[in-house]
């Protein structure tokens, strides 16, 4: 199953929830809200290069086209839920210029799952942390500056072909833009090169498919886009701190 950046693409009403445990993810974005609510543990997560530090019960509530990434803790445990502009749309439609100040709500606890299992108990949910957020926080126009409107449309292309052969000269191409300036630009927001960048997305997505599938490890690798399987585990080690076959068998 991939997630994230293509989440809310479609325009459809939509509304998933999922674990994750000891999950690093790089920075990235999409169009569907998410919601990220710590079980147990602590994570660090930077919210448009914002950090902030969540323990057991916090929430964060990350916007549309926000840059954010997380890394999880020792035994951490996180539930993540992402869903569509369209389920609350006159809230998007109040604010889908703006940004909380501070994206992070403390909940007393997450709702039973028999209680959001229904749409409108997802949407009385939904509006609640809306509310909640309303009443915690300001709001402020999003800047759009066009640095950040290029690193955005490389960070899309990344999700879109890092199944396939992709580097930075064939997306300095496609966006018609110099090599060098993009090189430049990406560290300079992204704190680490293009390559690293795309290995550490790639490896997040192998980490997920591993913990939450069991299909072969060669297919996991090819599907995130090694072509070479001794580059794939190198690079997983290098990482994850372990092998693949040893990652999922520590999730047992």
């Amino acid at each position: 199953m991939i997630f994230f950046e293509t989440r809310g693409l479609e325009r459809k009403e939509f509304f998933s929830s999922f674990s994750m445990k000891d999950m690093h993810f790089p920075m990235h974005f999409h169009r569907a809200y998410e919601l990220i609510f710590v079980e147990a543990g602590e994570i660090t997560i930077a919210i448009d290069h914002k950090e902030y530090w969540l323990k057991e019960n916090d929430l964060a509530f990350i916007f549309p086209n926000q840059l954010h990434e997380f890394k999880g803790g020792t035994a951490s445990e996180m539930l993540i839920t992402q869903f569509s502009p369209e389920l609350v749309e006159p809230f998007y439609t109040k604010y889908k210029h703006m940004v909380p100040q501070c994206n992070i709500i403390h909940l007393l606890n997450w709702p039973a799952k028999e209680k959001i299992s229904t749409q409108f108990g997802q949407l009385s949910f939904l509006y609640s942390l809306c509310d909640d957020l309303l009443n915690q926080t300001k709001f402020e126009v999003k800047k759009t500056e066009e640095q950040s409107r290029v690193l955005h449309r490389m960070l899309s292309l990344v999700e879109q072909k890092f199944a396939q052969e992709c580097s930075l000269l064939s997306i300095a191409g496609e966006l018609q833009y110099d090599y060098s300036y993009l090189s430049k630009l990406f560290i300079q927001k992204m704190h680490m090169s293009f390559t690293e960048y795309l290995n550490q997305y790639r490896i997040s997505k192998a980490c997920y498919m591993i913990l939450n599938t069991q299909r072969p490890i060669g297919e996991i690798a090819a599907e995130c886009g090694y072509r070479n399987l001794r580059t794939f585990h190198r690079n997983f080690k290098m990482i994850a701190g372990m092998s693949p076959k040893a990652y999922r068998l520590m999730q047992d």
